[in-house]
């Protein structure tokens, strides 16, 4: 619980800093070249995947963790995390396996 605390403080307070908030243009760049964005479905698995990676970067993190049910989000959390050098842990429950 206190790593999702500090990771929920930290998200408010980025979510508010301007210079955080101007690497959004890294993540437009990520997007474009890297994801190969304009198709609606890698907006929203690709994004919410890349912002992790770069909200845990601006944290100092090293690793992340992610769940996943029929395995797209840990696939997509796995690839962005090697791509930014992170190393990445994948849970899936016993039902979606």
């Amino acid at each position: 619980m206190s790593a999702h605390s500090v990771l929920e403080t930290a998200f408010h307070s980025l979510s508010k800093d301007d210079k955080f908030q101007a690497s959004s243009e890294e993540l437009a760049g990520i997007l474009k070249d890297y994801v190969g964005r304009e198709s609606p479905l890698i907006l929203q698995s690709g994004c919410r995947s890349i912002t992790s990676a770069l909200l845990a970067k601006r944290l100092g993190k090293n690793r992340t963790i992610a769940e996943t049910g029929a395995g797209q989000h840990g696939i997509a959390i796995a690839t962005v995390c090697a791509r930014f050098g992170l190393q990445c842990v994948i849970y899936m429950g016993a039902q979606d396996m």
